[in-house]
């Protein structure tokens, strides 16, 4: 099925999750065409069509994000400010469904020595980077679940492989199984992506011939694949893809939204 017909079917069952990956382009980068303010609405209405019951988002600093949680209040949200752990600098910002799931536990760990340490940062790095660990219990059957958003290092190749060592041990050390979405910075079939999987145990949820999801605000169907969505192999992948619709004919921001309609019970 088309991607588009598929996002714009039939309501899905109850029992299906969706999880939704969606860089949001930071509200203070350069764009002459490409406001925050002039896209805002666009972003919002991109999640309230897709409806998510997880998402990450990556890039808004804490303006964007109360702009749109406060439009957004069927979610909660959490994330921090990476150069503070505070408001200062973007978030990796979790969504999630008030109506069905309960946070049990909520922390960011930066990529480092000291993962605890807010504004800390790998050797040469140019910014902090981050992840947003969540522990949900799904209300409506009971289950625990992890949810972890992040977005790696675009331009230090040796440290977004430094940060995804990290970060696969932490997926595969977690009590409970754990989905990984973000901007990762590299393709599916690249190193970044292979430590995920063979290290941290998780497999891609999106085939890797459902497009590009970036596109520095061309519209292209055909940019770079740089965000993901990675699920336990005990997961059912029921729909996957990248949501390649514009609002309105605008473009919400630089990347498409990536989503995935999974079970999460075996």
């Amino acid at each position: 099925m088309e991607v588009d017909a598929w996002l714009e079917g039939p309501p899905r069952p109850t029992s299906v999750t969706r999880l939704v990956t969606f860089n949001v382009r930071n509200g203070r980068a350069p764009a002459l065409r490409h406001t925050w303010w002039g896209r805002r609405e666009a972003v919002l209405a991109s999640l309230v069509r897709l409806a998510p019951d997880l998402a990450g988002l990556q890039e808004p600093y804490a303006f964007q994000a109360d702009w749109l949680c406060r439009r957004l209040p069927a979610y909660g949200r959490y994330g921090v400010g990476r150069t503070d752990g505070a408001r200062r600098g973007e978030q990796a910002l979790v969504l999630y469904r008030l109506d069905r799931y309960r946070l049990l536990h909520a922390e960011t760990r930066w990529y480092g020595d000291e993962p605890a340490t807010p504004g800390q940062r790998l050797p040469g790095a140019r910014f902090p980077r981050t992840a947003a660990i969540l522990h949900l219990e799904d209300t409506t059957d009971g289950s625990t679940l992890g949810f972890v958003n992040t977005h790696l290092h675009a331009h230090e190749r040796a440290n977004r492989l430094r940060a995804t060592t990290q970060l696969a041990a932490w997926v595969a050390g977690s009590a409970v199984p754990t989905a990984l979405v973000g901007d990762l910075n590299d393709e599916p079939a690249g190193p970044a992506l292979r430590v995920l999987v063979e290290e941290g145990g998780l497999r891609h949820a999106v085939p890797g011939a459902a497009g590009g999801s970036n596109h520095d605000f061309t519209g292209t169907r055909h940019g770079r694949r740089l965000d993901h969505i990675l699920v336990p192999p005990s997961w059912t992948v029921a729909a996957a893809g990248v949501d390649h619709r514009r609002v309105a004919d605008r473009l919400a921001s630089d990347h498409w939204p990536v989503v995935a309609d999974v079970f999460t019970s075996p």
